[in-house]
C-alpha cells in the first residue's frame, strides 16, 4: 500500500524536549528529514486526482474513518459551487470522493461498527447540523441494525434556542464510547450514552462546566468553551483564554464528567479554537498535542499541566514547504490511522494536508514501594522509544509468528466475532473489549450487549481477523514485532510504525 516506505522510518524522529511550559524549536530541526508525506490533489499521480474539489475548500472539521482507503471525513465548502457538505475521500487510489452529507456539519465524528475488517468498515456519522444533533447513516450502514442508509439520519439532540453546539466528540478507543458536545450558550458540556439508551431516546447529561451557565475562568466553571475532546475517562476541553494574546488565545482543561470542578488547566496556549488533539500512544501513554503559534504544533503529556513540550511538527516559518503549515482560523488537525498525525495546512494552494510521525514523549510516573516500617514513593520518567529499545511484550521476540491461541480467540470471537485473545497483555483480555480470556482455558463470564450500533456488519466474520500480512510486514521491520490493527492509529507493536492487514512485507 502506497506510503509505508516513506513513513518506516518515522521512529528515528525523536522529539527534542523543551523546558516545561515553553515550546521551543530544537537546533537543526528544519535541516532534518523528518518523513513528513503531503496529499495534495493529484499529487505525482501517486493518490487520487479526486481527492478534494478541483477550486479548493474551506474546512470546517475532519475526521479519520476507522479502517480502509475511506480515510478522510471532511465536512467544508466547496469554494468553487459555494455548497457545504460532507464527503469522504481516499488518498490512497482514484476513486472519486462521496458526498455523505448534503449540509453544512460545523463539527463531525466517524462512529464505526467494527474494528476487523480489511476494507471499508461500516461507519455511521455523528454531525451538528442545524444546532441539531444527529446521526447520518452511509452506503454501507443501511442493511444494519438502524436501517440508516446514505443521507438518512437521526436525531440524538432536536435543535433548540436554549443551547448553542459547537464541537461534538466520539472516541472511538474507548471500550464504551459516549458522545459529548459543546454547548457554548451555556458555558457547558454534556454527555449521552446512545450505545445503552439508543440514538432517539438517550437523554443529555451536565457533565462539564457549572449549572448557572456563567462564563468564569476557574475550577468550577467553564470560559467560552469551544471544541472538546474524550480519552480514558477524562474530558479536554478548550476555551477562551483570559487576557491570552491574539494568536495564542485559547487553552484547554481537563475535566473529569461529572465532577463539580475541573482537575487543572494546562499551561500552554494555542491558535485555534479546534486546535488541539488527545492521543492514546499504544495504551499507555495519553498526550495531548495542540497548535502552536502561526507554523507549529507541538505535544505533551495529558496527566500534567506543565509537561516539556516537544516539538510535533512545523516551526520552520509559516508557508508551504515539506518542513512548513500553517496555523490558521479554527486550527482543526486529526489522526490518521496509517499515517499519523493529519495536519491541514491552511491557506495552501493547492489544498493540501501534510502528514507528521508521532514524536517520543515523556511523562511522570510514580511508583511506590512498601516496607514493613515505611513507604518510598519514586517518581520516573516513562517514555514512549524507537523500535531498537521497546520493551513491549509481543506474540515472539525470535520469530515473525504468533502463538497459538486458538481457545482464546474462540471464545473472545463468540463475544465479538472477529475478537481474539490479546494474551501478551496482563491481564489478557479479548480486543475490542476488557473481557478476559486464555490460550489455556475458557474463563466463565457474561457479557449484555445492548445499544445502538452493533459491532460488525450483516456479513460478520465468525473467526478471528488473518492480519499475516500486516504481521509479516511489522516483523520484517522488527523481530516479534505485529500489526496491531485495531489500534488508532495501526501501528506495529513495540514501534510508531505505521502498518495495515493488506499491506506486503
Amino acid at each position: 500500500m502506497f506510503g509505508f516506505a516513506i513513513l518506516a522510518g518515522a521512529t528515528a524522529s525523536i522529539g527534542v524536549m523543551a523546558s516545561a511550559s515553553s515550546e521551543v524549536v530544537p537546533d537543526g530541526w528544519c535541516e532534518d528529514d523528518h518523513h513528513v508525506m503531503i496529499y495534495e490533489n493529484c499529487y505525482e499521480n501517486l493518490i487520487s486526482c479526486h481527492f478534494l474539489p478541483t477550486d479548493g475548500i474551506k474546512m470546517i472539521d475532519y475526521d479519520a474513518m476507522m479502517k480502509g482507503y475511506w480515510d478522510f471525513l471532511i465536512s467544508a465548502q466547496d469554494l468553487g459551487t459555494g455548497e457545504y457538505s460532507v464527503f469522504r475521500a481516499s488518498s490512497s487510489d482514484d476513486t472519486d470522493r462521496e458526498v455523505m452529507i448534503n449540509a453544512k456539519a460545523d463539527s463531525i465524528a466517524s462512529a464505526t461498527t467494527g474494528f476487523y475488517t480489511a476494507s471499508i468498515p461500516p461507519a455511521y456519522i455523528w454531525a451538528v447540523v442545524d444546532n441539531e444533533i444527529r446521526l447520518y447513516g452511509t452506503p454501507e450502514t443501511k442493511d444494519l441494525q438502524l436501517g440508516l442508509g446514505l443521507g438518512d439520519y437521526k436525531v440524538l439532540e432536536p435543535a433548540s434556542s436554549d443551547h448553542t453546539w459547537t464541537s461534538i466528540n466520539w472516541y472511538q478507543n474507548d471500550d464504551h464510547p459516549y458522545l459529548y458536545a459543546v454547548d457554548a450558550k451555556n458555558n457547558q458540556v454534556y454527555q449521552w450514552d446512545p450505545i445503552s439508551d439508543g440514538v432517539e431516546t438517550a437523554s443529555k447529561k451536565l457533565v462539564a462546566g457549572n449549572a448557572d451557565g456563567k462564563a468564569i475562568d476557574d475550577d468550577e466553571h467553564l470560559y467560552y468553551p469551544q471544541g472538546v475532546q474524550s480519552m480514558h475517562g477524562y474530558i479536554y476541553i478548550s476555551q477562551l483564554g483570559n487576557g491570552e494574546d491574539s494568536v495564542n488565545q485559547y487553552r484547554v482543561v481537563k475535566w473529569e464528567p461529572s465532577s463539580t470542578k475541573r482537575e487543572f488547566k494546562f499551561n500552554f496556549k494555542m491558535n485555534g479554537r479546534f486546535g488541539f488533539l488527545t492521543y492514546d500512544e499504544d495504551g499507555d501513554l495519553n498526550t495531548i498535542s495542540y497548535r502552536y503559534g502561526d507554523d507549529a504544533i507541538y505535544t505533551q503529556c495529558a496527566e500534567v499541566p506543565d509537561g516539556d513540550a516537544v516539538i510535533l511538527g512545523g516551526g520552520c516559518g509559516t508557508g508551504h514547504d515539506t518542513n512548513q503549515f500553517v496555523n490558521a482560523d479554527d486550527g482543526v488537525f486529526g489522526m490518521s490511522f496509517y499515517w499519523g498525525y493529519t495536519i491541514w495546512d491552511y491557506n495552501a494552494d493547492p489544498d493540501r494536508f501534510v502528514f507528521w510521525p508521532t514524536p517520543n514523549v515523556t511523562c511522570p510516573t510514580t511508583t511506590t514501594t512498601t516496607t514493613p516500617s515505611t513507604t518510598t514513593t519514586t517518581t520516573t520518567p516513562s517514555t514512549t522509544t524507537a523500535a531498537a529499545t521497546t520493551t513491549e511484550a509481543s506474540p515472539s521476540t525470535t520469530s515473525c509468528g504468533k502463538k497459538e491461541c486458538s481457545v482464546g480467540d474462540e471464545q473472545c470471537s463468540s463475544y465479538i466475532p472477529g475478537s481474539y485473545c490479546k494474551y501478551w497483555e496482563v491481564p489478557q483480555i479479548c480486543s475490542g473489549s476488557n473481557m478476559e480470556c486464555s490460550c489455556d482455558k475458557v474463563i466463565t463470564t457474561s457479557t449484555t450487549t445492548t445499544g445502538m450500533m452493533p459491532t460488525t456488519s450483516t456479513a460478520p466474520p465468525t473467526t478471528p481477523f488473518n492480519c499475516e500480512n500486516g504481521d509479516a510486514y511489522c516483523c520484517s521491520q522488527y523481530t516479534g514485532s505485529y500489526c496491531k490493527y485495531w489500534s488508532y492509529p495501526s501501528v506495529c507493536s513495540g514501534t510508531n510504525i505505521p502498518c495495515s492487514c493488506d499491506m506486503q512485507a
